[in-house]
């Protein structure tokens, strides 16, 4: 799901079934991202940000879409994203990793 874009101002042209639209829209992010869901996330990418016109914040996080177990017997993990330690375009990042267990 992409990042909402709501329209500043709702001009006569709209009927009460697109404001219904927009609304329903924002409830199902909403709910999305408090239940965890990445498909929420519009900033969920399947590799580290190379190369970007955003300028990145130390502490901005980005999300792996496409997560998978790594590592050797008895210490697997997955990679659930990367967080930005380093400012810039794209800044610099570190992969956010969490054991599985396993």
């Amino acid at each position: 799901m992409s990042k909402l874009s709501s329209p500043a101002r709702l001009g006569e042209q709209y009927k009460k079934s697109d404001l219904y639209k927009i609304l329903t829209d924002i409830d199902n992010q909403v709910n999305n991202l408090s239940e965890g869901r990445v498909s929420a996330s519009y900033n969920a990418v399947t590799a580290i940000p190379t190369s970007s016109v955003v300028s990145y914040a130390r502490g901005d996080k980005v999300w792996k879409s496409n997560v998978t177990v790594q590592g050797t017997a008895l210490s697997q993990y997955v990679v659930i994203g990367w967080v930005c330690t380093a400012s810039g375009t794209p800044g610099t990042w570190v992969e956010m990793r969490t054991l599985t267990g396993t």
